[in-house]
C-alpha cells in the first residue's frame, strides 16, 4: 500500500512525540524516586531532615512536572487523555 510523504512524515512526528512523552513520564518517576530515596538515606544516617519538607518538595515537583507535560501535550495539539490512551493501547 502506497502512503504519501506527508502521511509518513506526520506519523513519524507523532511517534516521536509519543516517545518524548514516555521519556518525560519516566524522568518524572525517576525524579520522585530520587527525592524519596534522599529522605530515607539521610534519615538512616541520622541527619535531621524534615520529612514534611521533602514531602512538600516532591509533591510540588510532581505537580509541576505533570503541568509541564500537559503543556507540551497541548502545544503538540493532543489532549492529555488521548496521549495516555495511546501509550496504554500501544504498550498492552
Amino acid at each position: 500500500m502506497w502512503m504519501s510523504i506527508e502521511l509518513v512524515s506526520f506519523m513519524g512526528v507523532m511517534m516521536w512525540r509519543v516517545h518524548l512523552m514516555s521519556v518525560l513520564i519516566g524522568l518524572e518517576m525517576i525524579s520522585l524516586g530520587l527525592s524519596w530515596g534522599m529522605v530515607f538515606f539521610f534519615s538512616k544516617i541520622g541527619m535531621d531532615f524534615s520529612f514534611m519538607y521533602f514531602f512538600v518538595l516532591s509533591v510540588c515537583e510532581a505537580v509541576l512536572g505533570i503541568m509541564l507535560l500537559l503543556y507540551f501535550v497541548r502545544v503538540a495539539g493532543w489532549d492529555g487523555c488521548d496521549v495516555l490512551n495511546f501509550l496504554y493501547l500501544n504498550n498492552s
